[in-house]
């Protein structure tokens, strides 16, 4: 399953989308949407879940 923080979507490894009522969000205003933050970043992950984090950082154009 892939979460797109950017454009608030959930879809699986063959970029179908994901109903949020099929994984049990009910109520949207109580869903988290992870974001990065200079820094240190904790989540917590909890029930033996495998997770990785890929992220796309902005760049300046003409930037070294």
């Amino acid at each position: 399953m892939n979460i797109d923080c950017q454009k608030y979507l959930i879809y699986d490894q063959d970029g179908n989308d994901i109903a949020f009522s099929d994984i049990g969000i009910a109520d949207l205003t109580q869903f988290y949407w992870p974001k990065l933050y200079n820094g240190e970043n904790i989540f917590t992950v909890t029930q033996g879940a495998n997770v990785t984090f890929t992220w796309r950082e902005p760049r300046k154009v003409g930037a070294y």
